[in-house]
């Protein structure tokens, strides 16, 4: 199209705002009609498309934005028809139980939740998360609906996170239909952890090794350091089936001590409080205190109060089951 013609088009686009797209193909100005005359007419006619022609392109050209993704055309993409409303609950709440499961601070919880409420194409979507439930209420016309989901199990699962990013993420460009949505979740939920039970215990008691040797321990402390880590592990993971997490931890930590207790008083560790404190390492909620922050600074004071007692609460188990296996023993702390 020539520049001429591209000049037009801006013309009749800011004078006739109910012209069709093919009529703003098919503008031109009286410039245009003299130089038409000056050149051959039938080649010009020949290379020119037609009206319907031009309808169908446009046609594609819209249908092609729609599926792809976000359009000034035709807006975000939205699933249609729309699901019921309890379906759509049920599969919100259900991202938003992934999310506290694993961790997720809950400025994510309620993004991710609101995003694919609206990809999904509910008019309103307001969420409310704590660090043991989630409310969501859902607007479609003259339609509400609300919904309650609470959370038992805590833990951290970064993996699990990125999934449903990357779902919610799909949902909105239109590449993911509702039925697909529902079951990628569901995978997600009963997904076991990417690396074996064996891997992560061995992480553990390598890491209470390392951290033995990096707060001054030789080497006779990293083999029993190592062995308290793993020791703390399987502890933990056994009663964290049966109690809560702060009990689960003052047992792990409590068994752990008094295999470093043992280990020292038979000269096979040379350090006590190496070993002590390789393995209360792994055991410390970082990862908690820093989203308790993060929840803080974002404006979720409840969750960044209640996560950051949580947090406490594991760190005073820490302490408390060190503290008994020392008085049980009646050892010098710190020699």
């Amino acid at each position: 199209m020539s520049a001429r013609k591209r000049t037009s088009l801006r013309k009749v686009h800011g004078t006739q705002g109910s012209a069709s797209h093919a009529d703003l193909l098919f503008a031109s100005t009286p410039e245009d009609t003299s130089a038409q005359k000056e050149t051959d007419a039938p080649s010009e006619r020949a290379d020119t498309p037609s009206r319907d022609e031009a309808d169908l392109h446009v046609q594609a050209t819209l249908a092609t934005f729609a599926h792809d993704g976000p359009c000034p055309l035709t807006g975000p993409a939205r699933l249609t028809p729309i699901p019921a409303l309890g379906d759509i609950a049920q599969t919100l709440l259900l991202a938003g139980r992934i999310l506290l499961e694993s961790g997720a601070e809950i400025s994510r919880v309620e993004e991710t939740v609101t995003r694919m409420g609206i990809a999904i194409g509910v008019d309103a979507v307001n969420v409310f998360s704590t660090l043991t439930g989630c409310f969501v209420t859902l607007v479609v016309g003259g339609d509400t609906l609300t919904r309650l989901l609470t959370v038992k199990r805590r833990g951290i699962d970064l993996g699990r996170i990125a999934r449903v990013n990357d779902l919610s993420r799909t949902l909105e460009v239109g590449e993911l239909d509702f039925e697909a949505l529902r079951q990628a979740l569901l995978d997600v939920l009963r997904q076991r952890p990417h690396y074996p039970d064996w891997m992560r215990l061995l992480a553990r008691g390598l890491s209470s090794g390392a951290f033995a040797m990096l707060v001054g321990g030789t080497w006779r402390d990293f083999v029993p350091a190592v062995l308290a880590g793993l020791f703390a592990s399987l502890v933990h993971d056994y009663v964290a089936r049966f109690g809560p997490e702060f009990v689960a931890i003052f047992f792990s930590s409590m068994t752990a001590t008094m295999w470093a207790v043992v280990a020292t008083d038979v000269q096979f560790a040379e350090h006590l409080r190496t070993v002590v404190v390789g393995m209360m390492m792994p055991l410390l909620p970082g990862m908690a205190f820093t989203n308790a922050i993060r929840d803080a600074i974002a404006g979720d004071l409840l969750s960044g109060v209640s996560r950051a007692t949580d947090a406490t609460l594991s760190a005073a188990a820490i302490a408390g089951g060190v503290y008994a296996v020392f008085l049980w023993s009646q050892s010098n702390l710190w020699i």
